[in-house]
């Protein structure tokens, strides 16, 4: 079984505003974040997926690796 993270509330608000403030600045630029972005975005506000985990999988997903 996967190791879930639990996080503390104020925690999870804060990545979700993270995440809201991403998407954001994005629309701002004229940019348009992918349905698969969008949801390790979700991912990373919502369990606890770590930052650097959410970049590694962004970069190889569009092959910047």
């Amino acid at each position: 079984m996967a190791q879930q993270h639990i996080l503390p509330p104020a925690l999870e608000i804060d990545r979700a505003q993270q995440v809201a403030s991403v998407v954001h600045s994005a629309a701002m630029e004229g940019l348009h974040v992918t349905t698969a972005t969008r949801a390790e975005l979700d991912r990373f506000a919502a369990d606890g997926l770590e930052i650097e985990e959410l970049v590694r999988r962004t970069r190889a997903r569009y092959s910047l690796e």
